[in-house]
């Protein structure tokens, strides 16, 4: 393997060899276009890990005539997606901190048919046969929840910044020099291409992944304090309406006091929140299902134990 190159990426993946693997599953689907896969990358973690070594490394094997750079605003816009028309990689540095629904990746990713509207000739419609590259130092935020961006989302977290005393300015221009020797590496390592694309799956669905999106989503942060019950019956739904508050037997209000707990404003409505939770359950591959029964309906989930530290504490009863 190139020596500067292996360099960077070891530290970039924290000496972890699985992690290596799958960056360079990444590197891939860049080299070799796989924008077919309906997979997009985003690099997210502290300033100087890596992450804009990681653009500069994509474009090379993509080869700078067929990259663009813009932001998640052009690509959810007719006229900002023009500048993407033929190119085979986008690269989105740097992106400041995005929330939205991602309607334009998602469709781009899709391989969706979309309108572009060039500055000088009249909106057509196209498919962009591209591959998405975000980095960020904050994830980004999506409110679509139903599926469509978190079966297309690859999340790399680089967050360990190169010491300031070994930084070398001259990094990328180094491993642009071993260029022909990464390229033959990766071939040789992804002679069967499904193995890349395996390994990116993996990443989408690895700890790490979830671990981003709950720093950035309270919902997934809520997630991670339910635990399946199996065939058991567990929490109710509950409503704005039933009062006092019951977090310890209603779901939306355990929801709600999470949110208060912890300064997040903006709590999504008990519709948003029961259309939402399954699709979260299931990347976290916990069972969640409701039970109809004569006292209503049940589901199949109770919180865990770590619950305690946000859940309003319950007055304890006066010895006599």
């Amino acid at each position: 393997m190139p020596l500067v190159f292996y360099k960077w990426l070891s530290h970039s993946a924290g000496n972890d060899e699985e992690k290596m693997n799958r960056i360079n599953a990444g590197l891939f689907m860049i080299l070799a276009n796989r924008y077919d896969w309906q997979l997009f990358i985003e690099v997210t973690g502290e300033g100087g890990s890596g992450k804009s070594v990681f653009t500069s490394i994509a474009t090379l094997l993509a080869g700078a005539h067929n990259t663009a750079s813009g932001n998640m605003k052009a690509l959810d816009e007719a006229r900002g997606r023009y500048q993407f028309v033929g190119k085979s990689l986008i690269t989105l540095p740097d992106q400041v901190k995005y929330v939205g629904e991602g309607a334009g990746i998602k469709a781009i990713t899709g391989g969706d048919l979309i309108e572009v509207d060039g500055k000088y000739e009249k909106q057509f419609s196209t498919i962009i046969k591209a591959v998405v590259l975000a980095t960020n130092n904050e994830p980004m935020s999506f409110t679509e929840r139903n599926g469509g961006i978190a079966r297309r989302r690859v999340i790399f977290s680089f967050n360990t910044p190169v010491k300031e005393n070994d930084k070398d300015p001259l990094l990328s221009e180094k491993i642009s020099k071993e260029l022909p020797v990464i390229i033959r590496h990766l071939l040789k390592l992804f002679t069967c291409q499904d193995k890349a694309k395996l390994l990116l799956q993996e990443q989408r669905d690895s700890g790490e992944a979830l671990a981003v999106k709950s720093n950035s989503d309270p919902l997934y942060s809520f997630c991670a304090y339910l635990v399946s019950l199996g065939e058991e019956l567990g929490m109710k739904m509950g409503n704005k309406n039933i009062y006092p508050r019951a977090p310890r037997i209603y779901l939306y209000h355990a929801y709600l006091s999470f949110m208060e707990a912890y300064g997040f404003d903006r709590p999504l409505t008990l519709t948003k929140f029961g259309d939402s939770l399954p699709k979260v359950m299931q990347e976290y591959k916990k069972d969640y299902r409701k039970f109809k029964t004569k006292r209503g309906y049940y589901y199949n989930v109770d919180l865990t134990d770590e619950a305690n530290e946000w859940l309003p504490a319950v007055p304890e009863l006066r010895k006599s």
